[in-house]
């Protein structure tokens, strides 16, 4: 039997829902027993290794053990020849990423956290889109967002760090207020211009994004695109999160007051050509890019967002910004110096 034949047989087994149900069930039974720590324990070292365990005998009993060795003795000259730039599908394309990355164990801690995250906040969101909302609507919510997190009562602080504070307060209708400034190391203007650039060339700083698209042109810092992420198969995977979704990027100047830049991310459907408050889980992202106050060639970013979060531990928001959304800002940010000779 052949490399190839071999390899189609794992894809489908890949795709199959037997397969998958399997997966997500261990992640379900183990998910409570991990916990946001920089420490890991013994016990997350051998439930990754049953996991392991777990998958190779599934796909032996599925493939038969001698169809099994061809597909892992060729796996990696198949690689090296070029195979996986040109697999004929996306099967095959997730079967390889599944096989390669079943010994990465910050991708399988990260979605058993995630898998937490999502049963402690005992509520699953609808999918399709909520809250027509314009372009304008979301760029003048800034300043009452901004208005919001200037009043001093009520926030309860859940990351502090050197250069970056998350706080939360509750919100209207059961939702929550977040408000997380950013310290970030290049200045305002250039900030303004790293985020809302959607041209080819931007992909030479965006982290983890692997393709973007223009859809709608609607002037300077005002584009609906298509973006394509590069997230860990786990996560794809097992949490079935979208690697792609299409957004407005809008930009504004001098607000909500001088020398200050606003920006909004918009979910948008393609269908109706509108702008939503939010789509399956994406929701609208707004924020105010500041000049900083004793040095000029550094700004903040205040991201402040209106979320309904159920019951979303403190923990669980502490994971993402410290362990996702500030290594991705820091990561965007030094390609972009780089590119612009900065």
């Amino acid at each position: 039997m052949s490399f190839e034949t071999s390899l189609d047989a794992f894809a489908s087994l890949v795709m199959s829902e037997g397969f998958k149900e399997k997966q997500v069930a261990f992640f379900d039974h183990y998910c409570m027993e991990f916990d946001d720590i920089e420490e890991n324990k013994l016990s997350y070292t051998a439930i990754h290794k049953e996991y392991e365990t777990q998958v190779e005998a599934q796909i032996a009993e599925a493939l038969g053990e001698d169809q099994f060795q061809v597909l892992l003795s060729g796996l990696e000259a198949w690689q090296q020849s070029g195979g996986a730039q040109v697999a004929e599908s996306e099967a095959i394309a997730e079967a390889v990423d599944v096989l390669t990355s079943l010994s990465d164990f910050q991708a399988f801690k990260a979605t058993m956290l995630g898998k937490r995250a999502a049963k402690m906040a005992q509520h699953t969101e609808l999918e399709g889109f909520k809250g027509l909302i314009t372009v304008d609507g979301a760029l003048d919510r800034t300043a009452e967002l901004t208005a919001a997190a200037n009043e001093a009562d009520g926030w309860r602080l859940i990351v502090e760090e050197p250069n970056c504070v998350l706080y939360t307060k509750p919100g209207p209708d059961g939702d929550t207020y977040m408000r997380y400034s950013v310290t970030i190391d290049l200045a305002a203007g250039h900030l303004f211009e790293c985020m809302m650039d959607v041209s080819e060339e931007s992909m030479q700083w965006r982290d983890k994004v692997k393709a973007l698209r223009t859809i709608h042109d609607y002037g300077p810092y005002d584009k609906v695109v298509r973006q394509e992420m590069d997230l860990p198969w786990a996560l794809r995977y097992i949490m079935s999160v979208a690697d792609g979704y299409t957004i407005r990027f809008v930009g504004r100047a001098d607000w909500p007051s001088e020398s200050n830049y606003s920006y909004a991310v918009i979910p948008f459907d393609v269908e109706t050509n509108t702008c939503v408050e939010s789509q399956g889980m994406l929701k609208i992202k707004s924020g105010v890019i500041s000049p900083h106050p004793q040095d000029p060639s550094q700004s903040v970013l205040t991201g402040m967002d209106l979320a309904n979060l159920g019951m979303m531990p403190s923990w669980g928001l502490g994971f993402l910004m410290k362990k996702l959304s500030l290594p991705q800002i820091a990561a965007m940010v030094a390609n972009y110096k780089k590119v612009k000779g900065l």
